[in-house]
């Protein structure tokens, strides 16, 4: 994460000027030369595992929200992730629980987990939409969105 850039952008959103995003590809997992141009306006959503690993960028948040889910719903979404990505059907399940458990999990919880403490919010998070396979549409609880909206409206002064 380019921790200085995102800064940098959330500054000029913040001055109310627009700001220019790299576009991510996510087959190379790489930066594209091709920038987005993002528009300011009076909520910025900023969202990413490692987003409150920087504390300068925690300090620019007005409200801090993690989205909470155990281990088994983690590797059974990612799964599902990988399995919708994967050309030509080559999924290796093998070599993903492996590089899951020497690397991904670990490094969740050395770098993710321990940044929950830094949320004003905390929602747990443990459901997902198997049947369309769509890991985009995941389960938030009314409760917890209520009460995100609730923060907004107080934090912003927002009706």
């Amino acid at each position: 994460i380019d921790f200085e850039m995102l800064r940098e952008s959330l500054n000029l959103l913040k001055k109310r000027v627009p700001a220019s995003i790299p576009k991510y590809n996510k087959k190379t997992k790489r930066r594209e030369d091709k920038f987005v141009q993002v528009e300011p306006c009076d909520v910025v959503i900023v969202e990413g595992h490692l987003i409150f690993a920087d504390k300068e960028l925690q300090e620019m948040f007005n409200l801090k929200i993690y989205v909470d889910a155990d281990d088994d719903v983690r590797l059974s979404r990612r799964i599902l992730k990988e399995m919708n990505e994967e050309i030509e059907g080559k999924f290796d399940i093998f070599k993903f629980l492996e590089k899951y458990e020497k690397f991904v999990k670990p490094a969740h919880e050395k770098y993710v987990e321990p940044t929950k403490k830094y949320a004003d919010v905390v929602i747990p998070n443990y459901g997902f939409t198997i049947e369309e396979l769509n890991i985009e549409k995941q389960f938030v609880c009314k409760p917890a969105l209520d009460l995100i909206i609730k923060e907004i409206k107080t934090r912003t002064g927002f009706e």
